[in-house]
């Protein structure tokens, strides 16, 4: 069989020789024979020659076409790899910029610590001159008030009458102190009042005198006036009780141990140590046996027990 396209009318065509093949089939064989061309489709010398010149031109374009697609290939590798090449600096050296970056930041942080680190220092240095300075006022004002009470004393067991002022206290104290032998008068007192409130019963008796030395001389008197009921200390801070008190407990803690503890102005001596109280806290001193007669025998300056 043979196929034959016709081409368009009005477009001209190169002429193609077409060849027509017959079948031969039989009952035992089939062959094929070439028949003659065909003499109306019959090409011209002239479109064969234009026909092998067109397919060499597709032959030439193809070739060159992949020619340049290898150069080009080879223009991105190339460029691909300087590409790289340029991205690997690129990486490197923001990594040094990173390096350099973490090396000022903790350089930085390492200083800026240090300065707070010496900051620290210098405010907790600060805070314990001001803390030193702070107990120094406190001790010295404790001290001045000890000071200013020292003329203070404080009378117990005084009955107290419904119509009592404070010249008929001042007189029945008076004569109370000179009945034990006390040399005294309305001009060594200041002034005299009662303390706490009514409802307590048996307040005690505030005494202020205008010197120190006729307190110490009131209270020599102490024991004998204790005897008759009535009972005299001296006017102390909330802090100095306290020291009193632990100093007393340690006093007979020790005299009940079998040893020989002697008051002294500060405090009390007993085998070569000095025992003094500050803040309700006992504090204990080494001192020369040479120093042991510091330990007053005055009654009036040692501390009651």
């Amino acid at each position: 069989m043979s196929t034959i396209r016709t081409p368009p009318k009005g477009i001209s065509q190169p002429k193609i020789t077409c060849y027509t093949t017959k079948r031969k089939i039989d009952k035992y064989n089939e062959t094929e024979e070439e028949s003659t061309p065909n003499k109306k489709f019959q090409p011209t010398t002239q479109a064969i020659q234009k026909e092998d010149l067109r397919s060499q031109k597709e032959v030439e374009i193809n070739i060159n076409g992949s020619e340049q697609r290898q150069d080009n290939m080879g223009l991105s590798e190339g460029g691909l790899s300087n590409m790289n090449a340029e991205t690997r600096e690129e990486i490197k050296g923001i990594k040094a910029d990173l390096l350099t970056l973490e090396t000022n930041i903790n350089l930085k942080w390492g200083e800026r610590m240090q300065e707070m680190e010496t900051k620290c220092e210098q405010m907790g240095k600060e805070m314990k001159m001001q803390e030193e300075a702070i107990q120094k006022l406190a001790s010295e004002n404790e001290y001045l008030k000890l000071q200013l009470r020292k003329k203070n004393l404080l009378i117990g067991g005084i009955d107290q009458g419904a119509d009592e002022t404070e010249e008929s206290l001042k007189r029945i104290i008076i004569g109370k102190l000179q009945f034990f032998g006390v040399q005294i008068d309305e001009h060594c007192v200041d002034t005299v009042y009662r303390i706490g409130k009514p409802s307590m019963g048996r307040r005690l008796v505030m005494l202020k005198l205008n010197s120190e030395s006729k307190a110490m001389k009131i209270l020599s008197k102490e024991k004998a006036i204790r005897v008759r009921g009535i009972t005299i200390r001296e006017d102390l801070t909330e802090t100095e009780r306290k020291n009193r008190y632990e100093l007393r407990k340690k006093f007979r803690d020790l005299k009940s141990a079998g040893s020989t503890p002697k008051w002294t102005k500060r405090g009390f001596i007993c085998a070569n140590l000095m025992y003094t109280a500050i803040n309700g806290e006992i504090k204990e001193e080494t001192i020369r046996t040479g120093n042991i007669g510091y330990a007053s025998n005055v009654k009036g300056e040692k501390m009651q027990e």
